[in-house]
């Protein structure tokens, strides 16, 4: 009912409008309401989806907003997140390949026809690429999603131009991006986000965790900890164990360096468990994670504490006075010098020699996390960057009249 009313006094709030501004802005202002309205179609379009922090990020968003009431296609090449897809969810098996450019774009023009796609969201490079032509080609609103660096992701000048909107994880990487002039003004930071979680972990294990995909970067940082600091850490901490979540190209090698060590120490110290579906359910006996991105978001949503650490910088220990600041940069201490075994070491002794204290801010750390980076709430930012994007796409082509909106104006209950 009260719905209802809201919906004839907007009504009757057009009409008086309409007398003193032109045809045109009226026919805007119902386009605006429709959009802020109605379910939308939507394509998430990425090259894979297996294990990352970007496949991660589509899945809880398709999940949100198809339990949001949206309808939600997933075009990708088939990998294990499609397993925790909700089964409303309408999954495309897709090889997006550089080569096949060509008759791939016609294909996907065909299947968003046929689907009635409404915008387009691109991660990763190569569907960015492919997002940017689609919506060249269709005229539909596309958003991408830089997961990584600016340059690598997005392409030359032609495919920046024709992005609708783009969405930056970390604001130090929004603000490098600024050079970009055609990216200035349709650019926005919105955090990776997370579904809350009990916390019921050991807080005095000696338990250290490291997720990420097995690639060159990763390993080459991980061969360093397995080699150079947890031998040291174990004559200090002699219960120590280092557990070790992902797989890729150069899990052979990390294996057989943590083989090494276990044969010298005479027992497992080191676990490498390959590929998790939900790294999570081991955190029960987990002390501290070195990591970022959504690694440490999802750490530090469970309670672990976490050591701001990638192949580039080495960060400090994340506490409830600083936890702002990383979560701004999706967990990078981007001013951090890069890792040697003697930095790691040094950010990580405050840990051992005071647990009392980090069983404390892990807690203060994780209310934080809850707060400010709860699915729904950035599921509703993403989807109001989406209808404004369709918004003024259709104002732009001006396709829709003020007599065929009008009647979806009255259609609340």
């Amino acid at each position: 009912m009260i719905r209802m009313i809201l919906a004839t006094g907007l009504q009757i709030f057009v009409i008086v409008f309409a007398r003193s501004v032109s045809d045109s802005l009226v026919n805007d202002f119902h386009l605006y309401f429709i959009y802020i309205r109605s379910p939308m179609r939507i394509l998430l379009l990425i090259k894979r989806f297996n294990f990352g922090g970007s496949e991660n990020h589509v899945r809880e968003l398709a999940n949100s907003l198809t339990a949001n009431g949206h309808q939600v296609w997933i075009c990708s090449r088939r990998g294990r997140q499609t397993e925790r897809l909700d089964p409303q969810i309408h999954f495309h098996s897709f090889h997006l390949n550089d080569f096949k450019l060509p008759w791939q774009i016609f294909q996907l023009m065909a299947f968003m026809r046929q689907h009635n796609i409404e915008l387009i969201h691109a991660h990763q490079r190569l569907a960015i690429k492919f997002g940017a032509l689609l919506s060249m080609l269709l005229g539909i609103p596309v958003v991408a999603t830089v997961h990584g660096k600016t340059r690598h992701d997005l392409g030359g000048w032609l495919l920046r131009k024709n992005l609708t909107r783009v969405i930056f994880v970390s604001c130090c990487i929004l603000h490098r991006a600024a050079r970009f002039k055609e990216l200035r003004s349709k650019s926005v930071f919105i955090p990776n986000s997370i579904i809350p979680a009990p916390m019921t972990r050991n807080v005095y294990s000696d338990n250290l965790f490291y997720i990420a995909r097995m690639d060159k970067h990763h390993s080459a940082l991980l061969l360093m900890l397995i080699r150079q600091v947890i031998p040291e850490l174990l004559c200090h901490v002699p219960n120590l164990t280092f557990t070790i979540i992902g797989d890729g190209r150069k899990s052979d090698i990390v294996r057989k360096a943590c083989q090494a060590i276990n044969q010298t120490a005479g027992r497992n110290i080191i676990r490498c468990l390959g590929f998790q579906p939900d790294p999570a359910q081991h955190f029960a006996n987990a002390s501290l994670l070195m990591g970022v991105g959504r690694s440490a978001l999802l750490a530090l949503a469970h309670g672990v504490p976490v050591l701001s650490l990638n192949d580039h910088h080495l960060g400090a220990l994340i506490t409830s006075a600083n936890a702002r600041q990383f979560m701004n940069n999706n967990f990078v201490q981007v001013s951090g010098l890069p890792p040697t075994p003697q930095r790691v070491k040094a950010e990580l002794w405050p840990f051992w020699e005071d647990r009392g204290r980090w069983a404390v801010e892990s807690q203060l750390v994780r209310e934080m996390v809850h707060q400010q980076l709860m699915v729904e709430n950035i599921t509703h930012q993403i989807e109001h960057l989406y209808q404004t994007a369709m918004f003024e796409k259709a104002v732009a082509k001006k396709k829709v009249t003020i007599a065929d909106s009008a009647p979806a104006l009255t259609a609340i209950e």
